[in-house]
């Protein structure tokens, strides 16, 4: 027994150690620089620079799992079969050289080293590309002892190295794609959206408060319902100005310094009066609206848009990306016009083709200081450099007027930091409810296309109150809303309006319907003017009025007038001019009083009917009786009972002067007032008592409002019809 012992245990002393190196089963030691050599956690503290596990020194023991004797033959001295071998992963290094090739090269004597040869001469540097130097520029921009860089505007025929792109958000990468996919332009070398948003993300990062701009992580409020607001309102970090898809030159300029014009003014980015377009989308609705606006732009300017399968040359491609989007101007190829869902509405609509059309935004002109007050204290962080506005060398108004109105201007909270605040606020109140508009272009819009494209159309005709000819029929003049007859010299016919001269009695305009009405009040003589005040509001209520009483007191009737649709606001205003044009428009049931008078003395003239009226003179505009008494103004307003939420009321009073009245009559009329105050919504966990929002208990986890009211788009507390 003893002998049979020593004997095997000599036989396993005699039998070679176990070549861990070779077998493919092996598991390598713990991490680090030893027990796994080149394995795939061998080299380092972390996964190693190396091959397969196997290729290395032994296991440590616990994972030693073969005894000797189980080894398989191939284990004990070449290398494993092909089926045995693990496959490589390029994520854990490179592989291992053959095995054959690696004993080979290990018997091999080490090689000799070559003699030492001179170094080679240096390679003279890569030339410095178009893009390269606008982003270099760009970063001196606003820095002392910088210049303007004039050469980055031009000709970009070169190839140009791709910069890596900033965007990291998953649906501005999907927004990037389907811009360079769709648009011609951006598919040339050097040219891509990629490098449009290098030189825009080291402009507005130059800009005051946008040292942390990050496009990926601009996020805006909703805004006024009908905007781009809405549907771009995670995609505008990626856009100029909210909506706009500029390309290099043009990026380029706004980023050197040279501020951009309203409008294109080279001709080559001009389009022919006759515009080609294609649809990529086969939605029937989605393509009936968009070519229902094309014809209001047909009907109202000399432009003609063409619908074809196969378009070649240049033309708009309407696409249904993410968002409202649209390329400045003529930019060469099939351009991306982006009416996304959410933009399918004329107004949107109207807006994108005319950035298409070479048109800039209204709130960005020269003169918007006149008009506007910038809020940048409300803006979100970083978004300050959208609200630059152009120098006056270089701004092409055509000589038009600031127009609150245009389909081009933003709402009052664009880029707002929340819905509640201003960004953009009228110095006149009575436009704070104009700007933002979406429902149609205005006069003034169609007339800057007209100018622009139409110029030569017609002959020119003595068209007054700011009209112009009509490119559709050059025997005729466009008129401003609210004036019509072919030279603009009589109010525009309407199934109840008319024209009425003002004396010096108060007397009223009082409207209910669903119709668009036009009144124009004169004052007796050229040199008199006329006092108004709008008395009751009650139109579709919402922060950019679409349906509204509109009041055009200035002397350039061309220009829009206030609009109203939520409350009288304004007071007691009197006319530049002789003359005062009310408008009506609504598609529900809505109503407003205004009274108006004759600023002066008493007059002689009677009032009289327009003969272009299709309507007798309605019965509710009243003279008030002379044997009346009178009332004096109404005071100013007391406080409000509660803070938010429309929740409390206010009051004022008023005085009657009734000496020399007939006895009994006195003053007709209330002698007090009150309103609806403080309609900003409450915000969440303010609490006054049990309220209702929309309906529904208020748990005081959102704004909210009083019962009666309910949350508007602006997030204000508008009354329930």
């Amino acid at each position: 027994m003893l002998p049979l012992l020593l004997v095997s245990l000599a036989t396993c002393v005699a039998q070679p150690p176990m070549d861990y190196d070779m077998m493919g089963e092996g598991r390598g030691g713990p991490r680090g620089f030893g027990h796994r050599g080149f394995g795939p956690r061998g080299f380092g503290p972390g996964p190693g620079f190396g091959g397969p596990r196997g290729f290395g020194g032994p296991p440590p023991p616990w994972a030693r799992r073969h005894h000797h004797h189980h080894r398989p033959p191939w284990a004990r001295g070449g290398p494993p079969p092909p089926w045995r071998r693990p496959p490589f992963d390029d994520s854990r290094g490179i592989p291992p050289p053959d095995y054959d090739q690696q004993r080979e090269e290990e018997s091999q004597p080490p090689m000799q080293q070559p003699e030492a040869q001179p170094p080679p001469p240096p390679e003279a540097p890569p030339p410095q590309n178009l893009l390269s130097q606008i982003i270099g520029s760009v970063n001196q921009i606003g820095r002392p002892g910088s210049d303007p860089v004039s050469q980055i505007v031009g000709t970009v025929n070169g190839v140009v190295q791709q910069i890596t792109s900033l965007i990291t958000a998953p649906h501005l990468k999907k927004m990037v794609i389907s811009i360079e996919r769709f648009s011609t332009a951006f598919q040339k070398p050097g040219q891509s959206y990629s490098d449009v948003l290098n030189i825009l993300d080291k402009f507005y990062k130059n800009q005051q408060d946008g040292g942390n701009f990050d496009m990926n992580k601009v996020e805006l409020v909703e805004g006024p319902a009908g905007t781009e607001l809405g549907p771009n309102k995670r995609v505008a970090g990626a856009l100029f100005e909210i909506d706009m898809i500029l390309t290099v030159a043009q990026a380029a300029r706004i980023a050197s310094g040279r501020r951009r014009r309203m409008l294109v003014a080279r001709a080559a980015q001009r389009w022919p009066t006759t515009i080609n377009y294609k649809f990529s989308d086969t939605d029937a609705e989605w393509r009936a609206r968009i070519s229902q606006t094309l014809r209001v732009f047909e009907n109202n300017t000399c432009l003609r848009f063409r619908e074809q399968t196969n378009p070649t040359g240049d033309y708009m491609l309407f696409a249904r990306s993410d968002g409202c989007m649209s390329s400045l101007g003529r930019i060469g190829g099939a351009q991306l016009v982006s009416i996304g869902y959410g933009c399918e509405q004329m107004g949107i609509i109207a807006h994108e083709v005319s950035h298409a059309l070479g048109f800039w935004h209204e709130h960005s002109r020269p003169d918007r200081d006149q008009y506007l007050r910038v809020n940048s204290a409300n803006m979100a962080q970083g978004t300050q450099a959208q609200f630059v506005k152009r120098s006056i060398q270089d701004a092409e108004t055509q000589g038009l007027p600031f127009d609150y109105a245009s389909v081009m201007h933003y709402a009052a909270n664009s880029y707002a930091r929340t819905s509640l605040l201003f960004t953009l606020e009228p110095k006149d109140v009575l436009y704070r409810s104009t700007i933002g508009s979406r429902s149609e272009p205005s006069f003034l819009d169609y007339k800057h296309i007209n100018k622009l494209y139409c110029a030569r159309t017609c002959r020119p005709l003595a068209c007054l109150n700011g009209g112009y000819v009509d490119p559709n029929n050059c025997a005729v003049c466009k008129c401003p809303i609210g004036l019509g007859g072919r030279l603009c010299d009589r109010v525009q016919e309407s199934v109840c309006g008319m024209e009425l001269i003002a004396n010096s009695n108060w007397r009223n305009i009082s409207y209910s319907g669903s119709s668009r009405c036009y009144w124009r009040v004169k004052a007796p003589t050229p040199t008199q003017h006329v006092e108004f005040e709008l008395t009751h509001v009650w139109f579709t209520c919402s922060p950019s009025c679409n349906e509204y009483v509109e009041l055009k007191w200035h002397d350039d009737l061309s220009l829009a007038g206030g609009r109203l649709c939520c409350r009288p606001e304004g007071g007691i205003r009197v006319t530049e001019t002789d003359t005062l044009v009310v408008i009506a428009k609504a598609q529900k049931s809505s109503q407003f009083t205004l009274r108006y008078r004759v600023r002066g003395g008493a007059t002689t003239k009677t009032q009289r009917e327009v003969a272009w009226s299709t309507a007798p003179p309605p019965e509710n505009i009243i003279a008030a009786p002379s044997n009346a008494g009178r009332w004096s103004g109404w005071s100013e307003w007391g406080g409000c009972a509660e803070a938010c939420g429309a929740c409390g009321r206010r009051l004022r009073t008023r005085a009657c002067y009734d000496q020399g009245a007939t006895p009994g009559e006195g003053c007709r009329g209330p002698s007090e007032d009150s309103e609806v105050c403080n309609r900003n919504a409450c915000r969440p966990g303010e609490t006054l008592s049990k309220r209702s929002v929309e309906g529904t208990l208020v748990r005081r986890k959102r704004s909210w409002c009083c019962e009666g009211s309910a949350l508007s788009d602006y997030g204000t507390c508008e009354q329930r019809p």
